[in-house]
Protein backbone atom coordinates (compact mmCIF):
# COMPACT_ATOMS: atom_id res chain seq x y z
CA UNK A 1 0.00 0.00 0.00
CA UNK A 2 1.67 3.78 -1.00
CA UNK A 3 0.63 6.87 -0.57
CA UNK A 4 0.99 9.77 -2.79
CA UNK A 5 2.19 13.39 -2.03
CA UNK A 6 1.08 16.47 -2.87
CA UNK A 7 2.31 20.14 -2.75
CA UNK A 8 -0.86 21.95 -1.84
CA UNK A 9 -1.25 26.22 -1.61
CA UNK A 10 -2.81 27.52 1.52
CA UNK A 11 -6.43 29.64 0.65
CA UNK A 12 -7.87 32.10 2.54
CA UNK A 13 -11.00 29.29 3.58
CA UNK A 14 -7.64 27.35 5.59
CA UNK A 15 -7.76 28.51 9.18
CA UNK A 16 -4.74 28.32 11.82
CA UNK A 17 -7.09 26.16 13.27
CA UNK A 18 -7.94 24.22 10.35
CA UNK A 19 -4.56 23.31 10.21
CA UNK A 20 -3.76 22.40 14.23
CA UNK A 21 -6.84 20.31 13.61
CA UNK A 22 -5.66 18.63 10.13
CA UNK A 23 -2.39 17.87 11.42
CA UNK A 24 -2.62 16.93 15.01
CA UNK A 25 -2.22 13.04 14.34
CA UNK A 26 0.82 13.28 12.59
CA UNK A 27 3.75 12.20 13.51
CA UNK A 28 6.29 14.70 13.42
CA UNK A 29 3.67 17.72 13.00
CA UNK A 30 4.47 20.87 14.76
CA UNK A 31 0.60 20.59 15.49
CA UNK A 32 1.05 16.75 17.17
CA UNK A 33 -0.35 17.42 21.11
CA UNK A 34 1.20 13.89 21.48
CA UNK A 35 4.41 14.36 20.41
CA UNK A 36 7.07 14.67 22.93
CA UNK A 37 8.06 18.33 22.51
CA UNK A 38 9.45 19.50 25.59
CA UNK A 39 10.27 16.08 27.05
CA UNK A 40 12.94 13.63 27.19
CA UNK A 41 13.07 10.89 24.65
CA UNK A 42 13.08 8.45 27.15
CA UNK A 43 9.30 8.31 29.11
CA UNK A 44 11.34 5.94 32.22
CA UNK A 45 13.57 9.47 32.94
CA UNK A 46 10.50 11.64 33.16
CA UNK A 47 9.27 13.67 36.45
CA UNK A 48 5.92 13.22 38.17
CA UNK A 49 5.10 16.17 36.54
CA UNK A 50 5.80 15.53 32.89
CA UNK A 51 4.59 12.21 32.95
CA UNK A 52 0.90 14.42 34.39
CA UNK A 53 1.78 17.05 31.15
CA UNK A 54 1.75 14.38 28.63
CA UNK A 55 -1.50 12.31 29.91
CA UNK A 56 -2.93 15.80 30.21
CA UNK A 57 -2.49 15.99 26.34
CA UNK A 58 -3.76 12.40 25.55
CA UNK A 59 -6.82 13.60 28.20
CA UNK A 60 -7.23 16.43 25.79
CA UNK A 61 -7.60 14.63 22.64
CA UNK A 62 -9.62 11.62 23.59
CA UNK A 63 -12.25 14.17 25.20
CA UNK A 64 -12.25 16.42 21.95
CA UNK A 65 -12.99 13.20 20.21
CA UNK A 66 -15.71 11.93 21.95
CA UNK A 67 -17.38 15.46 22.01
CA UNK A 68 -17.43 15.39 18.75
CA UNK A 69 -18.78 12.18 18.13
CA UNK A 70 -21.75 12.88 20.35
CA UNK A 71 -22.38 16.10 18.56
CA UNK A 72 -22.54 14.31 15.11
CA UNK A 73 -23.43 10.78 15.93
CA UNK A 74 -26.10 11.01 13.99
CA UNK A 75 -25.27 13.18 10.97
CA UNK A 76 -24.21 11.45 7.34
CA UNK A 77 -20.67 11.71 6.60
CA UNK A 78 -20.67 14.33 4.69
CA UNK A 79 -21.70 16.40 7.33
CA UNK A 80 -19.22 15.67 10.19
CA UNK A 81 -16.55 18.10 10.87
CA UNK A 82 -13.86 16.20 9.58
CA UNK A 83 -15.45 15.43 6.50
CA UNK A 84 -16.09 18.90 5.75
CA UNK A 85 -11.98 19.47 7.03
CA UNK A 86 -10.87 17.07 4.45
CA UNK A 87 -12.71 18.70 1.63
CA UNK A 88 -11.06 21.89 2.71
CA UNK A 89 -7.71 20.55 2.45
CA UNK A 90 -8.36 18.77 -0.82
CA UNK A 91 -9.98 21.60 -2.55
CA UNK A 92 -6.99 23.89 -2.33
CA UNK A 93 -4.82 23.72 -5.54
CA UNK A 94 -2.55 20.89 -5.23
CA UNK A 95 -0.02 19.00 -7.51
CA UNK A 96 1.07 15.24 -6.80
CA UNK A 97 4.74 14.66 -6.37
CA UNK A 98 5.23 11.37 -5.94
CA UNK A 99 4.18 7.77 -5.00
CA UNK A 100 5.65 7.00 -1.34
CA UNK A 101 5.38 4.52 1.16
CA UNK A 102 5.94 5.50 4.59
CA UNK A 103 4.37 2.41 6.47
CA UNK A 104 6.84 -0.10 4.36
CA UNK A 105 9.87 1.88 4.87
CA UNK A 106 8.86 2.22 8.91
CA UNK A 107 8.28 -1.63 8.85
CA UNK A 108 11.08 -2.61 7.19
CA UNK A 109 13.67 0.18 8.34
CA UNK A 110 14.43 0.73 4.43
CA UNK A 111 13.76 3.90 3.16
CA UNK A 112 15.70 3.84 0.15
CA UNK A 113 13.28 1.11 -1.01
CA UNK A 114 10.05 2.87 -0.41
CA UNK A 115 10.91 6.53 -0.41
CA UNK A 116 12.00 8.12 -3.62
CA UNK A 117 14.41 10.80 -2.29
CA UNK A 118 12.54 13.50 -3.57
CA UNK A 119 9.16 12.60 -2.05
CA UNK A 120 11.37 12.62 1.40
CA UNK A 121 13.22 16.09 0.21
CA UNK A 122 10.33 17.88 -0.52
CA UNK A 123 8.43 16.50 2.41
CA UNK A 124 11.87 17.54 4.73
CA UNK A 125 12.02 20.70 3.13
CA UNK A 126 7.76 21.88 3.48
CA UNK A 127 6.25 19.87 5.69
CA UNK A 128 3.25 21.53 7.55
CA UNK A 129 5.75 24.83 8.13
CA UNK A 130 3.69 26.73 5.62
CA UNK A 131 6.70 28.40 4.26
CA UNK A 132 6.38 31.31 1.70
CA UNK A 133 6.96 29.78 -1.87
CA UNK A 134 9.84 32.00 -2.86
CA UNK A 135 12.32 31.68 -6.06
CA UNK A 136 14.52 30.09 -3.45
CA UNK A 137 12.05 27.36 -2.41
CA UNK A 138 10.74 26.83 -6.15
CA UNK A 139 14.83 26.04 -6.63
CA UNK A 140 14.91 23.69 -4.38
CA UNK A 141 12.09 21.93 -4.87
CA UNK A 142 12.81 21.50 -8.66
CA UNK A 143 16.68 20.42 -7.58
CA UNK A 144 15.22 17.17 -5.31
CA UNK A 145 13.78 16.20 -8.67
CA UNK A 146 17.83 15.48 -10.19
CA UNK A 147 17.77 12.75 -6.87
CA UNK A 148 18.09 9.57 -7.53
CA UNK A 149 14.86 7.38 -7.57
CA UNK A 150 16.62 4.67 -5.70
CA UNK A 151 13.12 2.75 -4.97
CA UNK A 152 13.07 1.46 -8.61
CA UNK A 153 16.10 -0.97 -7.11
CA UNK A 154 16.41 -3.37 -4.36
CA UNK A 155 19.83 -4.68 -3.08
CA UNK A 156 20.80 -2.54 -6.44
CA UNK A 157 18.90 -5.01 -8.52
CA UNK A 158 15.75 -3.58 -11.14
CA UNK A 159 13.06 -5.09 -9.21
CA UNK A 160 10.52 -4.29 -11.80
CA UNK A 161 8.77 -0.98 -10.61
CA UNK A 162 9.63 1.47 -8.23
CA UNK A 163 7.35 4.54 -6.85
CA UNK A 164 6.85 7.00 -9.54
CA UNK A 165 7.15 10.76 -9.66
CA UNK A 166 5.97 14.02 -11.17
CA UNK A 167 6.68 15.12 -14.20
CA UNK A 168 8.94 17.88 -13.68
CA UNK A 169 7.68 20.30 -16.28
CA UNK A 170 3.86 20.64 -14.44
CA UNK A 171 5.73 20.94 -11.21
CA UNK A 172 7.47 24.31 -12.11
CA UNK A 173 3.74 25.55 -13.91
CA UNK A 174 2.56 24.64 -10.56
CA UNK A 175 4.95 26.41 -8.46
CA UNK A 176 5.60 29.42 -11.02
CA UNK A 177 1.73 29.75 -10.84
CA UNK A 178 1.34 30.10 -7.26
CA UNK A 179 4.71 31.87 -6.05
CA UNK A 180 4.12 33.97 -3.05
CA UNK A 181 1.69 31.47 -1.38
CA UNK A 182 2.13 29.72 1.47
CA UNK A 183 2.48 26.13 0.63
CA UNK A 184 2.78 22.21 2.04
CA UNK A 185 2.69 18.71 2.01
CA UNK A 186 0.14 15.94 2.37
CA UNK A 187 -0.13 12.38 1.89
CA UNK A 188 -3.08 11.30 0.79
Amino acid sequence: MSADLHLHIRTKELTDEDFAEFFHNTLGSKYNLLDLEGLPEDPSIWTPKQKAEYQARIDKQIQKAQDRRNQEKDLPYDQTFSAKLYKKFSDSPNIWIGSVSWLKAALFDDNTTYIPDTVAKISELIGDSLPILTDELIGQIIATFDLPNNTVKKNGVWNGKGYELAHLDDVKVFLKQHKGKQIFTISW
